[in-house]
């Protein structure tokens, strides 16, 4: 196997600090949304999950606001090509 790369997808790249949406909904449908493109960019290789996706949510600055993200690490990889010379 060889990999391709190795991707971290949910987060919302408006956010660049911590990467939080602001509500679940927004977090589950962009990982959806980024799963969906990696999914297809993966067509005809293989995709490992790293680290299955969790919801995470933070309380920003110690007030009621809530954030939320959902994270899921992947990979790429396909078949090495054999040496045969």
């Amino acid at each position: 196997m060889e990999f391709i790369g190795h991707y971290l997808i949910g987060g919302n790249p408006n956010d660049l600090e911590h990467g939080f949406w602001d509500t679940e909904q927004d977090a589950i449908i962009n990982f959806a949304l980024q799963f969906a493109k990696l999914a297809e960019n993966a067509q005809g290789n293989f995709l490992f999950v790293r680290k299955a996706p969790i919801i995470c949510e933070e309380a920003m600055f110690d007030s009621n606001i809530k954030k939320w993200k959902m994270i899921g690490r992947f990979s790429i990889s396909k078949l090495k090509e054999k040496n045969n010379g």
